[in-house]
């Protein structure tokens, strides 16, 4: 332990002489130099730390609208379109998809990742037991659905997921069967309408329980697009902090100049004149109400002294 202290001792005592060595404006601008790459570094990890977290934040929001949007997409087709469709659906061969609030839910979102706002978001409704082969939950989704059906209480998951080398950070919803009108066609085959039995089969998509959870909602982003975004931002406050700790700097330094600096070294060659010829000098600054005006006051004292003592050599 003595030898790793004496080791790091050694290593800052270059540094140390090296500030503490020379004109003290010199000392100063490199003490507030050192102050400021500090600040600096302290103020990145920090900064990083907050938009970080304020990133994911604007990203589970953005995909809560999301999903609220598309849940009122899903409500007005099966309350507004439904029932409009649902006889033809009933009577024809070919199976309508526009009354399906899945369906139309997705289609709806298609134009709205048009927009560049919402272009990296992805939305999707899979499904354990879907109609539409094309709905079924991929391993990793099942995994989540499968934890919204061990615990009724949840009502919200996020977490990442991995595929095809690319991770996405995912906020998901559970979907329940809330409504006897989604049993028409997921009850059991014998009850569905003759179109969907046509256009799929009766093998997927049926018995199908009132407020059992089938599937879910769920919105990702890619966790590079996150990141790239964050960077942006991070670099921009980072670009603005650094300007305004280097004009901090800049102010600092000019008034410990003019406070301190300059005073100093007034009074220092003052003095040194004073050592040779004390009656031609006079320390002008102790008229002020701080340490210098009192190193001054102390300078003059012994100034007067001086001019007294050699008076009476000369006599």
């Amino acid at each position: 332990m003595a030898s790793i202290n004496s080791l790091f001792s050694q290593a800052l005592s270059k540094p140390r002489r090296l500030l503490h060595n020379g004109p003290l404006a010199r000392q100063m601008l490199a003490s507030i130099c050192c102050i400021f790459l500090f600040v600096m570094l302290v103020s990145q990890v920090v900064v990083a730390r907050l938009f970080t977290l304020n990133a994911m934040t604007h990203v589970d929001e953005q995909a809560n609208l999301i999903m609220a949007t598309m849940n009122g997409v899903r409500n007005y087709t099966s309350d507004q379109v439904d029932p409009i469709i649902d006889p033809i659906n009933q009577q024809g061969e070919t199976f309508k998809p526009q009354a399906v609030p899945n369906y139309a839910a997705q289609s709806v979102f298609s134009y709205v990742s048009a927009s560049p706002e919402y272009a990296a978001y992805a939305y999707a409704e899979p499904t354990l037991n879907p109609t539409n082969p094309s709905d079924l939950a991929k391993p990793d989704e099942k995994k989540i659905i499968e934890q919204f059906i061990a615990d009724p209480s949840l009502t919200k998951l996020t977490g990442s997921l991995k595929r095809g080398g690319t991770t996405f950070h995912y906020s998901a919803k559970p979907i329940r069967v809330t409504s006897q009108s989604c049993l028409q066609c997921h009850h059991t085959p014998e009850k569905a309408p003759r179109s969907v039995i046509a256009s799929y089969g009766d093998d997927n998509g049926f018995n199908w329980k009132l407020n059992e959870v089938v599937g879910m909602q769920i919105v990702s982003v890619p966790t590079e697009t996150i990141n790239n975004r964050l960077k942006a931002t991070v670099l921009a406050a980072a670009f603005a902090l650094m300007i305004g700790l280097l004009l901090v700097a800049l102010l600092t330094n000019a008034l410990l100049d003019k406070l301190l600096i300059s005073p100093l070294r007034s009074i220092s060659q003052k003095a040194s004149h004073a050592s040779l010829n004390p009656s031609d000098v006079e320390f002008q600054e102790t008229h002020r109400r701080d340490e210098v005006g009192a190193l001054a006051a102390s300078l003059e004292r012994m100034r007067q002294s001086l001019v007294i003592a050699m008076r009476m050599l000369k006599n």
